[in-house]
């Protein structure tokens, strides 16, 4: 297996894990800061897309969140995210996230066919696979503090 098929295949896994964790989230609990601080389900999964988005422009494809408005809202550093604030509703986020799926295994396909010369873009694709995960490990914790069973037994 080459490096860009095992990225690849966490990318497939890390979105079907995503699906999985967002499952029976309501909006309203998508919301709810975490007990001792940090981000809420909402903008962790604004800020995925928004990775993901930068990930699809590095290997050449379109970008699916047009709304550069909205997407500030999930930008890192960004402020928290409240009940009142201008979040979009977590399935909307969700179905961006899903329509950035095919384009992501298209460019890394495309990425394993005519490789970089110097690795950086492989390197970087590595890397934002690793910022999802990590990400996806907070959603999972959070989905642990609604009271909601783990999706990975």
């Amino acid at each position: 297996m080459t490096a860009v098929s095992g990225i690849s295949r966490n990318f497939t896994f890390t979105h079907r894990i995503t699906n999985s964790t967002l499952e029976g989230i309501s909006q309203e609990e998508s919301l709810l800061p975490p007990p001792n601080g940090g981000n809420c389900i909402n903008w962790i999964m604004g800020h995925i897309v928004h990775t993901r988005d930068v990930i699809l422009k590095q290997l050449g494809e379109q970008e699916v969140w047009t709304d550069s408005e909205a997407k500030a809202l999930y930008e890192r550093g960004s402020s928290p995210l409240t009940e009142s604030g201008n979040a979009l509703k977590l399935s909307v986020l969700l179905e961006l996230y899903n329509q950035t799926q095919p384009r992501i295994l298209e460019g890394i396909e495309r990425l394993g066919n005519s490789p970089t010369s110097d690795g950086k873009l492989e390197d970087t694709i590595a890397f934002f696979n690793f910022h999802e995960s990590y990400h996806l490990g907070q959603l999972a914790i959070l989905r642990r503090i609604l009271g909601k069973d783990s999706v990975i037994k």
